[in-house]
């Protein structure tokens, strides 16, 4: 099942947090290996099961879980491996979880983007920042990434900017946006974007931003 292949956390009222869980390799209940991913909520004095979220495309092989961040009001989780509106691999759906623990599941809009972009490979979330990496996205014809980033407040994600990579980093297989990090905790945004390179013409690196 990979249960654990990614994690987030979340506090959720003094003393209780809210964890999801990642299980890109879970099956479902019609025993098809789709993905899944797990909420939990506790502390100190334990935890428990909330809810299983399902791949709602019930794609198999769709890699549901591959990514997942959370907050009070959402689950966000990556299907790495599930067709996109664009015709290639990667989505990333948003899950409201209402009052009664159900979950509304929407994909979160894309920007235009490539075939097979690797929307969803970097994810992360703070406050009212959401950030998706793409690092198979091409700049003016180059596969070197990008990351797109989102506000989310108690309405669905809405799209605000897409970042590209420096300048100096737009050369082929750069994967601008593998990894990702927020901070909203100050009055404007940090965003740091990983670039781990798979091109000898630079070592890779992380830049920073600011909204």
């Amino acid at each position: 099942a990979a249960f654990g292949f990614s994690v987030d956390i979340h506090p959720h009222t003094p003393g209780i947090a809210r964890v999801i869980v990642g299980a890109p390799l879970a099956l479902n209940t019609n025993n098809e290996q789709t993905g899944r991913a797990f909420v939990f909520q506790g502390g100190i004095g334990g935890w428990s099961l909330e809810q299983i979220l399902d791949n709602p495309n019930g794609t198999l092989d769709g890699e549901y879980g591959a990514r997942v961040a959370i907050n009070d009001s959402f689950a966000f989780v990556t299907a790495a491996g599930e067709l996109n509106g664009t015709g290639g691999n990667g989505n990333v759906w948003s899950q409201v979880l209402d009052r009664n623990g159900q979950a509304q599941k929407v994909p979160l809009p894309r920007t235009g983007g490539d075939v097979s972009d690797g929307f969803g490979d970097g994810l992360a979330h703070d406050g009212d920042v959401l950030l998706i990496g793409a690092p198979q996205s091409t700049v003016d014809g180059v596969m070197c990434g990008q990351a797109h980033v989102y506000h989310c407040s108690d309405e669905l994600p809405a799209y605000l900017q897409t970042l590209n990579a420096p300048e100096q980093w737009q050369v082929p297989n750069a994967r601008f946006g593998h990894s990702v990090a927020v901070d909203d905790t100050s009055k404007m945004s940090a965003l740091l974007i990983g670039t781990p390179s798979l091109n000898d013409r630079i070592a890779g690196g992380a830049a920073s931003y600011r909204l």
